[in-house]
């Protein structure tokens, strides 16, 4: 059964992790406090709304370009047939 204390010590040392690994990795990305889940969920909400948001963009520009390309070799292919 563990002590009052070494409960008490664990829970500290896990509360305190995040400026510890802060402090390790110098990167202030890592300094999340664990008393705030909500800020990491709204994080990670809008990180996975950003990667949505971004794969959207790629798919638009790969239809732009397609749509773009067979026009491009519509119109070609009309102006060989007019001109022969």
């Amino acid at each position: 059964m563990p002590s009052d204390d070494n409960v008490l010590r664990s829970q500290t040392n896990r509360h305190q992790l995040p400026q510890i690994i802060s402090l390790a990795a110098g990167d202030l990305f890592y300094s999340i406090p664990c008393a705030a889940p909500r800020s990491l969920k709204v994080w990670q909400r809008r990180t996975l709304q950003a990667s949505r948001l971004e794969a959207s963009i790629s798919r638009l520009q790969a239809d732009l370009y397609a749509t773009f390309a067979r026009f491009s070799n519509q119109w070609t292919a009309l102006g060989n047939e007019s001109c022969c």
